[in-house]
């Protein structure tokens, strides 16, 4: 297995995490394969590859057959009044509205499921269409991912948008999210849908 990661840090961490597998210390877009792949992913991260190469720069990568496969996670919170404290927490921390329950992901309506629409139409932004990839593919998976409290805190504490805040109204709201989830019984419960899209280069 080859793994680029551009960030020395978090490859030493994959270092010593994953030992015994090949870290390149390098943007994929300025990678250059040493030889053709049978399998690319990306977990979590194709939206942040340069939108205009990464289809030339997977196919390039990729043997003929040769299977692209790129994760997303979607958080969904079952527990509707849960899911509007913790809204009403964030809206008084994160100025736009659009960031209300950031880290919480979307209410689960289990009257209105989450379907798989046709690739095209889950996956606009892909540009796998244009003939060079075939069996375009979507499958979904679903979980249950339980945190306590704390857990649940420091794993906040990891994600962009609330690193992004200033220290002291990061702290705010991270303290305010844990006494939300302590008054309810202490920790949270989400349903993770792990959503896969798939395409084999011709």
């Amino acid at each position: 297995m080859t793994c680029l990661e551009p960030d020395g840090r978090m490859a030493a961490v994959l270092r010593r995490n994953v030992p015994g597998v090949r870290v390149i210390e390098e943007p994929f877009e300025t990678w250059h394969p040493d030889r053709a792949y049978r399998v690319l992913y990306s977990a979590q991260a194709w939206h942040w590859v340069d939108l205009e190469r990464r289809t030339d720069l997977a196919w390039s990568a990729l043997s003929p057959g040769g299977l692209l496969a790129l994760f997303w996670n979607v958080f969904l919170l079952p527990d509707r009044d849960l899911y509007a404290a913790l809204s009403e927490v964030d809206g008084r921390h994160f100025d736009r509205d659009d960031l209300v329950a950031p880290g919480h992901g979307q209410w689960l309506d289990e009257d209105r499921p989450r379907d798989i629409r046709p690739f095209p139409e889950e996956w606009p932004d892909l540009d796998l269409d244009d003939g060079r990839f075939t069996d375009l593919e979507t499958r979904r998976y679903r979980r249950s991912l339980t945190y306590s409290t704390a857990d649940y805190v420091r794993y906040l504490a990891t994600t962009s948008i609330y690193r992004m805040l200033e220290p002291d109204k990061r702290d705010a709201v991270l303290a305010e999210t844990a006494a939300t989830l302590d008054v309810r019984g202490g920790g949270i419960t989400l349903t993770v849908d792990t959503d896969l899209a798939l395409a084999r280069r011709r």
